[in-house]
């Protein structure tokens, strides 16, 4: 899906940017966005994204959002992921008669072809 005005554009002309695992796009460029994946114009791209995470406390459902920004410089003809990953193994607290669930997780910037992490693109995220 094409995140600029104009005509379509050859896969050439454009970068793609997409998110992995249980998120979305909410802004491109400060304008509101709503899916996983878009085609953007080469330059300097401003996104604002959110995770969303699913526990359980005791045995109830509980889903927790994260909501992220970052910049990225995105080049014709390349692709690019937001990628989840766990840090480490999952543990558990216990809260009053509840048991909380709970990963270590990080967030990065990478090239989907090579994996390679984009280290200048740094992720910012605040829970909501």
């Amino acid at each position: 899906m094409p995140a600029y005005d104009g005509p379509p554009r050859s896969d050439a002309e454009v970068g793609v940017i997409r998110i992995i695992g249980k998120g979305q796009f909410l802004e491109i460029d400060g304008i509101k966005r709503d899916g996983r994946a878009f085609k953007v114009l080469p330059g300097r791209r401003s996104l604002r994204f959110k995770f969303w995470f699913d526990d359980f406390i005791g045995d109830r459902p509980n889903r927790r959002t994260l909501r992220c920004v970052t910049d990225i410089r995105v080049a014709a003809g390349q692709e690019y992921e937001i990628v989840r990953g766990a840090l480490g193994k999952e543990t558990y607290e216990k809260a009053g008669p509840y048991t909380l669930s709970s990963r270590e997780f990080e967030i990065w910037v990478a090239n989907a072809r090579s994996g390679a992490r984009i280290d200048e693109s740094v992720v910012f995220c605040d829970w909501s």
